[in-house]
């Protein structure tokens, strides 16, 4: 696969996620709100994970985002600065703008979750590098677009995962942060660059 072919599937991604999720996610909210008017945080989390786990049920696009990156994450590591930076804006870019003006950037979202959800649990459980790879691959390219501290505590993990296995990290976090942006990130100060070259 290539790069442009890489970036229309994403595309593609985008918009079956947004019509996937979003009537789904605002009926939700909107039912639960009206049943709930004074609720809390933990009860809520408890509620969207039991809605959010019910969608998959039914149509896991989510696992079928994540298995796109098993299998694709290496389009990025083979691309140049260039390329590499399209990847990057193509994700950013797929974004859903609320009923509030507020834009929800799901895509940035998922590949950061893919890292602590699925490339994490599986460096843990098989102790192959593959995975810390592939994890360092979507931190890049959600490029702290959230917040920078959940990047610095996700690429903490994956390091410590990593080094419990006996596998040499420094040599993965050298190569991502050589093709990750230098530029100061939405979600923080410090350039992703910059932030993969401290976990060497």
């Amino acid at each position: 696969m290539d790069v442009n072919t890489f970036i229309t599937n994403i595309n593609e991604f985008s918009s079956r996620y947004k019509a996937w999720w979003y009537p789904a996610f605002e009926k939700f909210s909107e039912d639960y709100s009206k049943e709930h008017p004074n609720y809390d945080y933990t009860s809520y989390n408890k509620a969207f994970k039991e809605f959010e786990s019910n969608l998959r049920n039914q149509n896991d696009l989510i696992g079928e985002i994540y298995e796109f990156i098993d299998q694709n994450y290496i389009v990025y590591l083979n691309a140049t600065l260039q390329e590499c930076e399209k990847i990057r804006k193509s994700v950013t870019d797929c974004y859903y703008t609320d009923s509030k003006g507020k834009a929800n950037r799901f895509l940035e979202d998922l590949f950061f979750r893919y890292a602590r959800e699925r490339a994490l649990p599986k460096l843990k459980e098989t102790s192959d590098k593959t995975w810390l790879t592939r994890g360092l691959v979507a931190i890049s390219i959600e490029n702290s677009g959230i917040d920078y501290r959940d990047s610095i505590m996700a690429l903490s993990d994956l390091r410590k995962a990593a080094n419990e296995k006996n596998i040499d990290t420094s040599s993965e976090f050298e190569r991502i942060a050589k093709i990750s942006s230098n530029e100061t990130p939405r979600g923080g100060s410090t350039p992703m660059r910059q932030l993969m070259a401290k976990n060497i």
